[in-house]
């Protein structure tokens, strides 16, 4: 599914205007009553909300909001509904004016939210969040961020927020202050890409797709690459097929270069998972005594011995095994190869990390300990990592790039393209990952490995 930011949807809503003469209150028309259609479908379902309440700001989400009210208001006549909004409606212009100005005429009851006049919300209410959009470029406070956490605190409601739970960043899925969490999120022709990266994803609910009539796939559809959510159908359609003649070296062998005496399980692990991935045959290197152990739990795993040059030496990875590995390894037509959980962080298993990663034949998945022991050299391994696959996790992220790892929690997205060199034609990104992330580095520079998302380079 494509993901769009703020930004793509703004140049799309420019498009339909200068190319297509669309005017935007038809698209505020459309975006309203397919949110009420699906509104619809859950208050008949779910007799037990006794109050609708619509929240909205000032803005075209507002709007958005205000088009809900009225189609709810004529398909539930018997149902108490009320409009609050959260600003000055002298203050509002353009479409969502029109829209305020109908539910006035309409007799739908709107009640402004004043510090002195907070919202209260009655319990066992459907809420519809139109309180702010894709447009949002700052912390929410003040009388917005009351109104939220009146909305989080209301007492055996529904929640649907209309396009991006308000609070929550459209591009980036951080949170701006604080946020509306919301039971069901309905994006408005395009899957917002803060909507399916934390923390966003946390406030989202179940978020549904609905087209409001723009022609997106016409030839003069703006050309954006804010990236894809990668669906399980689109795996289906890439997993090979099995012949039924395969065996196990056709179908792929994979090499494990894990865990030691203390962390045999992270290697075990690491061999179910290369199993239920699909390897024909998995081959792990082990010390002599730790193959028994995992025979018994793993038997179909093949393994081999490393030497041992002193009794005195740990059953840990050392750099001379590098050799024996990439030998084995070869020998026995491995394809793909995971290194690092469970590895431990001793000096010579760094060493061995750097030395069998410079060496390999083989390209796979750094991870865990392998991740850590690239962190310490950091800008040794710029432009060397092409073909490898990298996996960390926030901590470990924030050692490759040299940032605190509150960074990464901020944005993921920007985070994860510094760290694989990918970019996104989005000044909002360069100034971002400027901002957040190259001010606490050293030098810079960007590891130029392969990313499990799917951003698209220029």
């Amino acid at each position: 599914m494509k993901l769009v930011t703020a930004e793509s949807m703004s140049k799309i809503e420019k498009v339909l205007g200068e190319k297509w003469t669309l005017p935007p209150i038809i698209l505020m028309e459309n975006a309203g009553r397919n949110v009420a259609d699906i509104a619809t479908s859950f208050l008949r379902s779910h007799p037990a909300w006794t109050q609708g309440v619509v929240v909205c700001g000032k803005g075209n989400n507002g709007g958005d909001g205000m088009v809900v009210a009225r189609h709810l208001a004529r398909r539930f006549p018997q149902l108490p509904l009320t409009v609050f909004l959260v600003g000055n409606p002298d203050t509002m212009h353009g479409d969502a004016l029109t829209n305020f100005a109908i539910c006035q005429n309409m007799g739908i009851p709107i009640v402004r939210v004043l510090p002195e006049k907070p919202l209260i919300i009655p319990p066992h209410s459907f809420i519809i969040d139109a309180l702010f959009g894709t447009g949002l470029s700052q912390d929410i406070g003040g009388i917005h961020r009351m109104v939220i956490e009146t909305i989080n605190a209301a007492e055996e409601s529904f929640v649907l927020s209309i396009d991006v739970p308000s609070g929550i960043d459209a591009s980036w899925g951080r949170v701006m202050g604080c946020a509306v969490k919301a039971n069901l999120t309905v994006s408005l022709g395009y899957l917002k890409r803060g909507l399916v990266v934390s923390p966003g994803r946390e406030y989202t609910g179940e978020v549904r797709v609905t087209d409001i009539g723009i022609p997106l796939e016409t030839k003069d559809a703006p050309d954006f690459r804010d990236g894809f959510l990668i669906t399980p159908e689109k795996i289906h359609l890439i997993l090979p097929h099995r012949p039924d003649q395969a065996h196990k070296i056709s179908v792929g062998v994979a090499a494990v270069v894990a865990g030691n005496q203390d962390m045999t399980g992270a290697g075990l692990l690491v061999c179910q998972g290369a199993y239920a991935a699909g390897a024909g045959m998995v081959v792990w290197p082990l010390q002599t005594a730790l193959a028994p152990l995992v025979k018994i739990r793993t038997p179909e795993v093949v393994s081999f011995p490393l030497s041992r040059r002193s009794e005195k030496v740990s059953f840990g990875y050392q750099p001379h095994h590098v050799p024996e590995i990439i030998t084995a390894c070869t020998a026995r037509k491995c394809r793909a190869i995971a290194i690092g959980p469970g590895l431990g962080q001793s000096s010579a298993t760094y060493f061995f990390v750097e030395k069998l990663v410079q060496s390999s034949p083989i390209k796979g998945v750094l991870d865990a300990d392998a991740l850590n022991a690239l962190a310490l050299h950091r800008e040794r391994w710029n432009q060397q990592l092409t073909g490898w696959v990298i996996t960390p996790h926030e901590g470990e992220l924030a050692r490759l790039l040299g940032v605190p790892v509150s960074v990464i929690g901020q944005n993921r997205i920007a985070s994860a393209c510094a760290a694989t060199g990918l970019t996104v034609p989005s000044r909002r990104f360069f100034s971002t990952v400027w901002r957040e992330i190259l001010p606490f580095r050293k030098k810079s520079y960007l590891l130029p490995v392969t990313s499990l998302f799917t951003f698209r380079t220029r």
